[in-house]
Order: structure tokens, then sequence, then C-alpha cells
């Protein structure tokens, strides 16, 4: 009698655990923007400022490169995002907006050629 009530107990629990599965499958819906700021010279720009922002709802991320002139930006909800870059020294830059969709890290290189030194008093 006792493997009556064990057989639906463990179809339930298969059924929560495929569940389960399903909806943190869907969770997973955003996007990533990487890149690097070099200067013109192709030096790494470290500690750089670098703002994301989406288009359609002006909603900003913003982040800083490390060492290697790298930045991440992740959990991007799909949109157009531009990324406008900040260095010290320099004329801030910001980049074409660029569309992100779910799943895909999108690889931003800000062009630094056109970077020009900021005046200083």
């Amino acid at each position: 009698m006792s493997a009556s009530f064990t057989i639906p107990k463990l179809w339930a629990a298969i059924a929560i655990v495929a569940f389960s599965t399903v909806v943190a499958w869907a969770q997973i819906d955003t996007g990533s923007i990487v890149g690097m700021v070099r200067y013109p010279s192709g030096a790494a720009v470290p500690k750089a400022t670098v703002t994301v922002t989406n288009a359609a709802t002006g909603v900003s991320e913003t982040t800083q490169t490390n060492s290697a002139g790298e930045y991440q930006v992740s959990a991007l909800i799909p949109g157009t995002y531009s990324v406008k870059v900040n260095a010290p020294g320099f004329a801030s830059q910001v980049t074409p907006p660029h569309e992100v969709s779910p799943w895909e890290t999108l690889p931003m290189m800000p062009q630094t050629s056109s970077y020009t030194p900021t005046p200083t008093g």
C-alpha cells in the first residue's frame, strides 16, 4: 500500500522539477555589451567611465574599464543601446545605437581615435 502513495508523489516531484526548469529557462532573456577602450596609440584606457543607455527607456548602467581597458555590462533587457565613454583628459564619445537581443553578447569598441584632449585651465 505504501508503494501506491510513493508513485504519485514521484510523478508530482518530476512535474515540479520539469516546470521549474522551464520557468528558469524563460527568465534568461537579457543580453550584454562588452568592449575595450583604447587610446589612439592602442594603449588601454584604465578606469574610463562607460555608460550604457537604453534608447527607449533612458535607463543607464555605468561601469569602469579595468586595467586592460575592458568593460562589461550584463543583464540588459532587449533594446537599442548607446555607449558613452569618458576618460580623464579626453572628450566624451558616444557610439551609434546598437540593438541588444536576448542571450546576446554585443562587442562594442568605441573609436578612441576621435578622442581629443580636453582643454585644461
